[in-house]
């Protein structure tokens, strides 16, 4: 019987490090596709929209953050903020006033810039010496595509892992079944002895 107990414990060792192996090759025999769920699971960190434009003397960066439009504005050579400039922006009938933030920063309330889609805009920028129109798009994402992305990437993300454990399920199955058979048997061959 010690023997049986023994040999139980040296089956089982073996086992558990087939198994231990077995579960971490298995990664590697997912079909395609699939070896990229783990990155999928962490959803990318989505810069806010923004737009970008220049002339010869002014550069601006515009980034949408909730009711408003931040503006970024400087001297194009120098990358000089530019202070005290009066900033109109349009897109189509919409239309709003830029109001100075601090040094090269301004800020608009553009309500009509939440709805989702393409917004062409232009920018009358006026300073003490030099006037510019500056143009460019925002592009406000859908928030309901965006969630709906990111809800694809948890189930593609859950999938994988249900994937994993139902190998290392199946492996310990195989592993049980194994010691069982091992047990048995040499129970048979002890008590023909």
């Amino acid at each position: 019987m010690n023997d049986l107990v023994t040999a139980m414990f040296s089956t089982l060792g073996r086992a558990m490090f087939l198994l231990a192996a077995f579960s971490l090759c298995a990664p590697a025999l997912a079909h395609e596709g699939h070896d990229d769920a783990g990155k999928a699971a962490m959803p990318a960190q989505a810069l806010a929209p923004r737009l970008a434009a220049h002339s010869t003397d002014l550069e601006l960066l515009a980034v949408w953050r909730g009711e408003k439009l931040v503006i970024f504005l400087d001297r194009y050579e120098t990358n000089e903020p530019v202070t005290g400039a009066t900033i109109e922006l349009e897109s189509g009938a919409d239309r709003a006033t830029a109001t100075s933030a601090g040094e090269g920063l301004y800020q608009a309330s553009a309500a009509w810039l939440a709805k989702p889609g393409t917004h062409p805009i232009v920018f009358t920028v006026q300073t003490k010496d030099l006037a510019d129109l500056l143009q460019g798009t925002l592009e406000i994402p859908d928030d309901s595509a965006a969630q709906a992305a990111l809800h694809a990437q948890e189930a593609n993300a859950r999938e994988h892992w249900l994937t994993r454990w139902a190998w290392v399920g199946a492996a310990a199955l195989v592993v049980l079944l194994v010691l069982v058979v091992v047990a048995t048997r040499r129970k048979q061959r002890g008590a023909k002895r």
